[in-house]
């Protein structure tokens, strides 16, 4: 646990599974893994590998140079409702089967979130929200055949899908 100081690690490899609070910058140019609870009230820079294992918020804006890696999977479509449809566990998942009558669940939403969901298949897709969420006003939504879809999420489990053409 470090306050009020730069925290400068050039070349280390630093993992933390516990909770850190930096009330002053931070700049790392070596590789991190972060699993526990980290909070910064001074800038952020990092230049080297960076892996976060949980939600991550950024409160004053981000700043990427360079490519933004997003997780990416496949996932078939599994039971008839809520309860049973396949859980979503990518930031991009490509759905590779289905019979119009099973589906997907989004995962956990945090305002800001963004989920893309392919639907590689000839046949509707149905997509649900977490317990008592929203897409779109309603309790689900059909996403069509062989199309693209980002469902974004405004407020906890309140998600917006915007389908391509």
């Amino acid at each position: 646990m470090a306050s009020n100081a730069v925290q400068r690690i050039d070349t280390d490899v630093i993992t933390h599974t516990d909770t850190q609070t930096f009330s002053g910058p931070l700049v790392a140019s070596g590789t991190e893994t972060h699993s526990g609870t980290e909070t910064h009230s001074g800038g952020v820079t990092f230049s080297g590998t960076t892996t976060i294992s949980g939600p991550a918020v950024l409160s004053g804006g981000a700043t990427v140079s360079g490519n933004q890696v997003r997780s990416e999977g496949t996932l078939a479509a599994t039971g008839s409702n809520q309860a049973g449809a396949a859980a979503i566990t990518k930031d991009i998942t490509i759905v590779t089967a289905s019979d119009g009558a099973k589906g997907v669940i989004l995962p956990t939403g945090v305002a800001g979130m963004q989920i893309t969901v392919i639907n590689s298949i000839a046949q509707g897709l149905i997509v649900y929200p977490v317990g008592a969420g929203t897409i779109d006003g309603g309790a689900s939504v059909t996403q069509p055949a062989s199309k693209v879809a980002i469902y974004s999420c405004t407020a906890a489990n309140v998600w917006y899908s915007m389908v391509g053409a």
